[in-house]
């Protein structure tokens, strides 16, 4: 602990220290770099631009390697960001929607790099702690940029590699410079230590980068890089044949702009340390006027395209009536079940049973919501994970193994080499031979493993501190104290490494009504004699109750006993349903494969009452996603009725076990530019007082809502005109892009390198 506080202290100068080596180091390599690449290299044409200029290899060459990183990219990972480069892929490119049509032109060039990529999305597996499930990368994302979760999700789904491949990695690498992997990993930190959890070791030491990619060339491969390359190029012979002039001094002013742009920002960020502009260049590869050169081609590039759009106008009398009508605001009051009720997954809908029949009679009609339910004693006799009890405490936790690190390695030797100790070594580690000498033993000892020996000595190391309990007096008094909520039942506890629940839970218990035995005894408490805790100052938060259902989920209790009951009940079963459970070879399948089948043989009134909803073909998922309807229909009706039914909507803070199955109701404003596709296309339709028929989506968001009333705009018309410029100037761009990509097609003005070599 002493150790990570230094680190946390000093943190900001490691950091200031290691970016100059970094940065030393690259500026060495890249000045190396620089004078091999003074000497003379074989060069050749690999196409010609439309206006029949040569586009010669080294400069495609130099241009994709300045245009490959951009000073949003994070330092690190023996990368080093162009802090010359304002972004030309990411915002001329990516952002205008120019490098879709690229993508579109050249696919087939670029469907191997598209189809690696999809695996790889495919394949990646965000980070998330091995103990606490919510401490995930993925939680970061859906708090501080859900679109990104939903972006990637949406990335893992496609069948295969194709044009919306490349557009959801587009707008991946556009949302993950919102929240870079650094960032990432310092909110993980904070919440490592908010939680009271000592810091993973294997987040210190990971790359968090999104699917580990770090440069252009990682998200889109070397082929789109040198496409876009191409295009620019011929962009800016365009430009030229057109007339624009851009000089090699004003691009070089221009890039001393960006790169004290970028300098500034890091300093501010990271104290980084001041960096030469030319000894950046080097690193590079790149000398001043090299750099020039090419940055030139990127502002003709630019002052072609840009220019385009700045000729965009547009007239504000006509504009009224278009503000008047886009900005037109419909106030909504949206139902809708809370969160933990939007089922969409057949896992969902499995956990979903399972908690109702632990915790409520049937009902008579199998899709309908409890209103009656068991009380704690009797759910706890079957499910006793579902019923919790809840303290406040001062905790204090601490690893047995490194209070035993205090012992010398002299008394570990002496304690292992007694005669008495060496009979229980003997006992516990059955491959120490017999001996009898302390000679022998010592023998015995040095020809162990190096796992064999770590074993024996951590088991000394434990006994010597039996023998010192000095040791844990002086540990728990330095260890820092936290105050924590300890949800616990009798058979599971929201603290970790905590194997008897029921145990603790009656101390705590009986230390909250006073009893001093007890509260000697959670001074030093432990169940896996590895990790010692000290429970000073409890309180009863709240007595055993039953859990909810979303608080059941999020704790992870329904998914282990949807797996325990029914694996139980398929060993049970099986035999009465061979053709569905048994293998061609006649063994039983596992339970992973059939868990479906048998959440169908469990539930069979569930699954045919949503059939029976309507014909259709209905998959997994479908099922999780219309379990919800029956009650969303009748809730409509009664809303209809009476807006305020007290029966179907929630209250605040409420601890009544019926009131999680009630909707939530939130007043909502939306115009017609509002991303509620399906709001925004029912509710300009309506009249003021009507309700909207019932929605069923893919993400099990089931939802329907009330018009309360319409309004017109009132913001001012010139903003309005700055937003519609802004579209016709994009519009402008696409045109423009779509003309050039024809001269570009018929004069095969962009040709890969290696497709010259063929």
């Amino acid at each position: 602990m002493a150790m990570l506080e230094f680190f946390r202290k000093y943190q900001r100068y490691f950091f200031v220290f290691i970016s100059i080596v970094i940065i030393a180091s690259f500026s060495f390599f890249g000045t190396l770099s620089t004078f091999s690449n003074d000497e003379k290299k074989e060069d050749r044409v690999v196409a010609h631009a439309v206006d029949g200029t040569p586009l010669m290899l080294t400069e495609i060459q130099a241009l994709c390697r300045f245009i490959s990183t951009d000073r949003e990219d994070a330092l690190g990972f023996g990368l080093v960001p162009n802090l010359c480069n304002d972004g030309v892929v990411r915002y001329d490119l990516l952002r205008t929607g120019l490098a879709d049509l690229l993508a579109a032109a050249y696919f087939e060039t670029i469907k191997k790099d598209i189809e690696a990529r999809l695996d790889r999305a495919r394949r990646f597996r965000p980070y998330a702690h091995s103990a606490v499930p919510l401490l995930s990368a993925e939680a970061v994302w859906d708090r501080f940029l859900p679109a990104m979760k939903r972006e990637l999700a949406s990335l893992k789904q496609e069948s295969e590699a194709g044009l919306s491949t490349f557009s959801h990695l587009s707008r991946l690498y556009q949302q993950q410079s919102y929240l870079n992997a650094e960032t990432l990993k310092k909110i993980l930190f904070f919440q490592h230590q908010h939680l009271g959890l000592q810091i993973d070791p294997g987040l210190q030491h990971s790359d968090l980068s999104l699917f580990g990619f770090h440069t252009l060339a990682d998200w889109f491969g070397h082929d789109f890089l040198t496409i876009a390359s191409e295009f620019i190029l011929n962009a800016a012979a365009v430009a030229e044949k057109k007339g624009y002039d851009v000089t090699l001094e004003e691009a070089k002013g221009d890039l001393l702009v960006q790169f004290q742009t970028s300098l500034q920002k890091l300093r501010s960020d990271s104290g980084q340390p001041e960096i030469p502009f030319s000894q950046h260049l080097r690193s590079l590869g790149f000398d001043e006027k090299h750099a020039a050169e090419v940055w030139r081609k990127v502002l003709l590039f630019r002052r072609y395209f840009q220019g385009v759009s700045q000729t965009a106008f547009v007239d504000r009398l006509p504009f009224k009536d278009f503000a008047l009508y886009a900005r037109e605001t419909a106030t909504l009051s949206v139902y809708q079940w809370p969160p933990a009720l939007r089922l969409n997954k057949i896992e969902d809908l499995i956990q979903f049973q399972l908690y109702l029949s632990a915790v409520a009679p049937p009902c008579e009609d199998p899709l309908d919501l409890p209103i009656h339910f068991y009380s704690p004693e009797a759910v706890e006799e079957d499910y006793p994970e579902l019923v919790q009890s809840s303290y406040l405490s001062k905790v204090k936790e601490i690893a047995l193994q490194q209070i035993a690190l205090r012992a010398q390695i002299k008394e570990v030797w002496d304690w292992q080499l007694e005669e008495k100790n060496w009979d229980a070594l003997k006992a516990a580690f059955p491959f120490l031979s017999q001996g009898c000498s302390r000679e022998e033993k010592f023998q015995s000892l040095e020809k162990l493993s190096p796992p064999q020996r770590l074993q024996v000595d951590s088991y000394a190391r434990l006994r010597l501190m039996d023998q010192h309990p000095e040791w844990t007096e002086e540990a728990m008094a330095s260890a820092a104290s936290q105050e924590r909520t300890i949800s616990i039942s009798k058979a599971s506890c929201s603290l970790p490494r905590i194997e008897k629940p029921w145990r603790l839970r009656g101390l705590l218990q009986r230390v909250a009504e006073g009893d001093e035995q007890a509260k000697q005894e959670l001074l030093a408490y432990t169940d896996d004699e590895k990790t010692l805790y000290r429970f000073e100052e409890v309180e009863n938060h709240r007595s055993p109750h039953i859990l909810t259902f979303n608080d059941a989920r999020v704790q992870g209790l329904l998914a282990r006993l949807a797996d325990r009951s029914l694996s139980a009940i398929y060993a049970k079963i099986r035999a009465k349903h061979p053709s569905k459970f048994q293998s061609e070879e006649g063994s039983w399948k596992p339970f992973s494969e059939v868990k479906m089948e048998v959440a169908r043989v469990v539930y069979p009134d569930v699954f045919r009452a949503i059939e029976a909803l309507e014909k259709r073909s209905w998959t997994d998922d479908l099922y999780a996603q219309c379990r919800l309807l029956p009650a969303t229909q009748m809730a409509y009706e009664d809303l209809r009725n009476n807006p305020d039914a007290s029966s179907w909507l929630a209250k605040e803070k409420t601890e009544v076990l019926e009131d999680q199955f009630k909707l939530e109701r939130n007043e909502q404003p939306i115009q017609r530019t509002s991303q509620e596709e399906w709001m925004k296309e029912k509710a300009f339709f309506m009249n003021p007082n009507e309700w909207s028929p019932i929605r069923v989506p893919p993400n099990g968001e089931l939802s329907f809502f009330y018009l309360i009333d319409k309004k017109p705009c009132a913001n001012p018309v010139l903003d309005q005109i700055s937003f519609g410029k802004e579209l016709i100037a994009a519009d402008a761009q696409l045109y423009l892009a779509e003309k050039l990509l024809e001269s570009i097609f018929q004069n095969r003005s962009i040709i890969l390198p290696q497709e010259g070599d063929r």
